[in-house]
């Protein structure tokens, strides 16, 4: 599925963010579940798309969450210039 990262909170220890999915749905996701994790800090901002396997919804809070997520390679420096 498409989405576009839409918050990004945790920190650098526990590094999470939210992904509103082309079907409306928000999505949590997580730096563990990164495809390539060399990419997360680079491509993890508000607004980049991304691509990700939906998943059910968390037991604790209701959100669903991200499998498999890549970003789409484009840097922020390089689209907001």
């Amino acid at each position: 599925m498409n989405g576009v990262v839409e918050k990004i909170a945790g920190g650098e220890r526990k590094p999470f963010f939210f992904i509103r999915g082309e079907d409306g749905n928000k999505y949590f996701g997580h730096s563990r579940e990164v495809v390539n994790r060399n990419n997360h800090k680079r491509y993890c901002y508000v607004l980049n798309n991304v691509t990700f396997e939906p998943g059910e919804p968390d037991r604790e809070n209701g959100n669903y969450v991200a499998h498999n997520i890549r970003f789409e390679n484009v840097s922020k420096e390089r689209r907001f210039g």
